[in-house]
């Protein structure tokens, strides 16, 4: 059907004596067309981890910025790195702390890199020396449509990471 309609545009356009061009059909699943890729089931493990950052004196305020790589398993085996950060700020006079973490992570499975982001915002699970256990979001980037789901993370600390895609 799809054919048809574009023989019947290009044999219109001569007709009325514009200029065509070969027309050239897709098949479905071509590989220049990107697949939609989801982490669900991915999980990370890395040994390398290291930490920098601010602890206040009395364990707050803090700014806790990380580096990691590791082994990645799941629908992409591979290698991954992530980097990013947890914070703790005081939010009200009374002293209630809200807690802040963001991660922008890559895995590179055979040929391919998978670009993603973690984020999460509560009221606890961080400290100045880690982070965890807790939960976030994942979603992917530079693809359309996107795709976002749960992460648990169980731990970051110095020399260790765990996170698991949901």
């Amino acid at each position: 059907m799809c054919k048809l309609w574009i023989l019947w545009i290009a044999t219109s356009l001569a007709a009325c004596g514009g200029e065509t061009q070969p027309v050239q059909s897709v098949p479905l699943g071509n590989p220049a067309i990107p697949t939609v890729v989801s982490l669900k089931g991915e999980r990370f493990k890395a040994t390398s981890v290291e930490l920098s950052g601010y602890c206040g004196s009395r364990g707050y305020p803090f700014d806790i910025f990380f580096n990691a790589h590791g082994k990645a398993t799941g629908p992409y085996p591979g290698a991954f790195v992530a980097s990013g950060q947890w914070d703790v700020y005081i939010s009200s006079p009374f002293g209630k702390h809200g807690y802040g973490f963001d991660e922008k992570l890559a895995v590179r499975s055979g040929g391919e890199t998978i670009k993603g982001t973690i984020s999460w915002y509560g009221d606890a699970g961080a400290q100045c020396n880690s982070f965890g256990p807790n939960r976030g979001r994942w979603r992917t980037k530079g693809q359309n449509p996107k795709r976002a789901g749960p992460v648990t993370i169980a731990i970051i600390e110095s020399g260790h990471l765990e996170e698991t895609f949901k």
